[in-house]
């Protein structure tokens, strides 16, 4: 009966009355290979083609029967392992700084291991996993990670010195220094950034980088090839910088800003607070629709486009503001060294009065809008009031607005009093104030009055 080979490891099975006289070599054999199935440690060189083929071998020493494969050599980019699609167990050593795909001949699922990293793996022949044949990782969590199922309980102290990642809350990550350049790949602008070097410290997602010809805030978008070390990542900004330029990524991490509808908190560390002056009080109390801030003093900054702080006020609206305390508001007047005539424009977004030094020379008519690109319909919200004054310097000919439109349609005002004016004063300034309320979509009521100072 002719000899025939385990399906695993290849071993020799001798058929009955086979080999006499001969048989205990080939049981030595089988022995050492069952040994190098329990013990064997192989380097593995990975070659340029960045794919290398295990060895499987009947009945002598090859490359798949060994229990450690250490993984090393310099491939260029992410590299493949292919072993043969029989049941077996593996521990994995990827000393490259690229992921390492371990796949199976003919097997359907791939099992990547990230570089700098040993993970144990077994290859699943059968489909007993109900996934697929193929590779499989053997721990709990993927490869590299460690999940624990339960609690954790730590009786002394914790030391880090690697990256911390918890749960949506960035932190404990430490600053970097490599060397690298940002392209589209073919020497041209793009977001790729490809680290060849690694000076110090670990890059990860969301750190700010900087260097020369790197545009101001940058950041680490993604992993391609890279895990931290050398490899490729992407990054947010568009851009060209040379490869070869030292770029440091900053410690710490940048929050991510939410979408809408989610009321999670992101944190990013202190490394992105900058020019604190002083505290920064204490934030006492948030939900999804309000944020109240006790302590600290916000200078310099901007809520809807509105300036806090500023010498000069920027245009936007709040929501609601509450003030406790003396708190003084300046309106914007805009003045204009003309008679009142023909359509004037009133922009709401950049002034509350409106004042016209000349005395009148015609009847004139008030077009309220946001400004010259936005539309007061859409400025304003519904249930939204808006009061505006326009000062006339008034002409013995007793001219007056009126004609008032909103967005460049007329709209009738309700006058103080019942009824519209029919005649401006002979002298002195004439006043006139609107509340604008938007009641619906391009719908307004308008309260009016008109006040002579002289």
């Amino acid at each position: 009966m002719a000899e025939t080979y385990s399906t695993s490891l290849k071993i020799t099975l001798i058929g009955d009355g086979d080999q006499a006289g001969t048989w205990g070599d080939t049981t030595n054999t089988n022995w050492n290979l069952v040994e190098q199935a329990i013990t064997g440690v192989d380097g593995i060189s990975m070659p340029s083609s960045n794919t290398y083929t295990l060895t499987n071998l009947n009945g002598t020493s090859d490359d798949a029967r060994n229990m450690v494969l250490v993984v090393g050599g310099t491939p260029t980019t992410a590299s493949t392992i292919v072993a043969p699609l029989v049941n077996k167990f593996y521990i994995i050593t990827n000393n490259t700084n690229y992921n390492l795909t371990m796949s199976a001949s003919g097997g359907s699922v791939s099992l990547v291991i990230p570089a700098l990293t040993t993970a144990q793996c077994y290859c699943d022949a059968y489909n007993v996993s109900g996934n697929g044949t193929g590779f499989y990782s053997a721990q709990t969590g993927s490869a590299g990670n460690f999940t624990i199922n339960g609690n954790l309980t730590v009786s002394g102290n914790v030391t880090e010195t690697g990256n911390f990642l918890a749960a949506g809350v960035l932190g404990a990550y430490k600053s970097a220094s490599f060397v690298g350049g940002i392209s589209n790949g073919s020497g041209a602008s793009g977001t790729t950034l490809n680290v060849t070097a690694v000076n110090s410290g670990v890059i990860f997602i969301g750190q700010r980088i900087t260097g020369t010809g790197v545009s101001s805030n940058t950041e680490v978008t993604g992993f391609v090839s890279g895990s931290g070390g050398t490899g490729t990542y992407t990054v947010n900004n568009t851009q060209l910088v040379s490869g070869g330029t030292t770029i440091t990524g900053a410690a710490g991490a940048v929050a991510t800003t939410p979408a809408s509808g989610d009321n999670s908190v992101n944190i990013a560390t202190t490394a992105f607070v900058q020019n604190t002056v002083g505290t920064l009080g204490t934030m006492a109390s948030q939900n999804a629709n309000s944020v109240s801030i006790t302590g600290g003093t916000i200078s310099g900054t901007t809520i809807n486009s509105s300036s806090i702080g500023a010498t000069t006020p920027s245009s936007g609206a709040f929501a609601g503001l509450n003030s406790n305390g003396v708190t003084t508001l300046g309106e914007t007047t805009t003045i204009v060294a003309s008679p009142s005539t023909g359509t004037i424009n009133f922009d709401v977004n950049t002034q509350s009065i409106l004042y016209y030094t000349s005395t009148a020379s015609s009847n004139w008519t008030l077009n309220f809008r946001g400004n010259g690109s936005t539309s007061l319909n859409t400025l304003m919200a519904i249930g939204e009031t808006r009061t505006v004054t326009y000062i006339a310097a008034q002409s013995s000919s007793g001219y007056y607005a009126n004609t008032i439109q909103i967005d460049g349609s007329s709209v009738t005002p309700k006058w103080q009093g019942g009824s519209a004016p029919t005649l401006g004063g002979n002298s002195g300034l004439g006043i006139y104030t609107f509340a604008i309320i938007k009641t619906a979509n391009a719908t307004f009521t308008v309260l009016a009055s008109i006040t002579t100072f002289a």
